[in-house]
């Protein structure tokens, strides 16, 4: 009685919550193009590349996990949010951003920005797309309502995380916008959709 009920809880928001991940898939996207260039456009490529050649090339399995464990013992004093944590911080990403802030204080580095910003990206849809598949292996079950509920919260928060970041990577203010637009996006949903019922 109980797995069914939660069965169906699970479901049911992921379904309420969907406007939510849409709109913050897409405004994440468009929001890159608010980062002076070649910040966001570079950014772009290194998303694109990482699908390349993860799809042809090598599944980085190995480095995706050597993360997560890095991320997990480094968090061990929050267990159990050390696991939440590494799945929503994107560990390469993040690791990147310190050298390049602390080499950055040490040396001009405008001259290197764009490749900077290329493995950014890299990493960060690396995170993305291992992190789907490490939840579905982790549910056996055909629909998946459990990886489809945790996919759908981490997919947000590390949205939000890699815009907190690339701000403080430029120096500039830009979350409080994406997360009107993306409120704006996800209402237009609903009420797209409330007006479709009633």
């Amino acid at each position: 009685m109980g797995e069914g009920v939660l069965f169906l809880l699970r479901i049911i928001f992921t379904v309420l919550f969907a406007p939510v991940v849409y709109a913050s898939g897409v405004n994440f996207y468009n929001h890159l193009d608010v980062y002076p260039p070649p910040h966001g456009e570079f950014f772009k490529w290194g998303m694109c590349a990482f699908l390349l050649v993860f799809l042809f090339l090598h599944r980085f399995d190995k480095m995706y996990q050597g993360g997560q464990s890095a991320m997990t013992e480094v968090f061990k004093f929050l267990t159990p949010l050390n696991h939440a944590i590494a799945r929503t911080v994107p560990v390469y990403t993040l690791l990147l951003f310190v050298v390049f802030f602390i080499w950055g204080k040490l040396h001009d580095l405008s001259a290197y920005v764009h490749y900077f910003q290329f493995f950014a990206g890299f990493f960060f849809m690396m995170h993305i797309i291992l992190l789907a598949r490490e939840l579905q292996d982790e549910e056996s079950s055909f629909i998946k309502p459990s990886y489809l509920f945790q996919m759908s919260l981490y997919f947000v928060f590390s949205l939000c995380v890699m815009v907190l970041l690339l701000d403080l990577v430029v120096w500039q203010s830009t979350f409080p916008q994406f997360g009107g637009d993306v409120f704006r996006g996800a209402r237009d949903i609903y009420l797209a959709a409330i007006e479709k019922i009633f």
